[in-house]
């Protein structure tokens, strides 16, 4: 889902945001069954921009929620342990949002899905 109009130009490091988007939706694919959605959404407001990724997938435990951005972290649930990852992924697509003044948030239950919600702050120009 795109919003009608995006804005004119957006000031990012298109590789690294390519590489942060490509992360989410790779996982959102990875933890979601076969018959399962994985939504993609682009949300413009006057003063961000937010890039969506929602999956029917297992979701991720409460207690596991505030580990999801660390290094390395891999989650001990039997349904992923055999799954190949490094823990590094949402790592850096943590630090890519937080190079661009944005930030990286996550929704999730379990075994109903995740939404993870990457926002990037717009600059206004001076007199607007």
């Amino acid at each position: 889902e795109l919003p009608p109009k995006l804005p004119p130009k957006i000031v990012v490091d298109k590789s690294k945001i390519s590489a942060a988007l490509v992360n989410m939706l790779g996982n959102a694919t990875k933890y979601t069954p076969a018959g399962g959605k994985v939504m993609f959404r682009v949300e413009l407001s006057p003063n961000k921009l937010q890039f969506q990724v929602s999956d029917t997938g297992i979701g991720i435990a409460p207690d596991e929620l505030p580990h999801v951005f660390e290094r390395f972290y891999r989650s001990n649930d039997d349904r992923v342990r055999d799954l190949s990852g490094s823990g590094l992924g949402l790592a850096l697509t943590q630090e890519v949002a937080r190079l661009h003044g944005g930030e990286i948030t996550v929704e999730s239950q379990l075994n109903q899905g995740s939404t993870f919600c990457l926002s990037l702050p717009l600059d206004t120009p001076t007199g607007s």
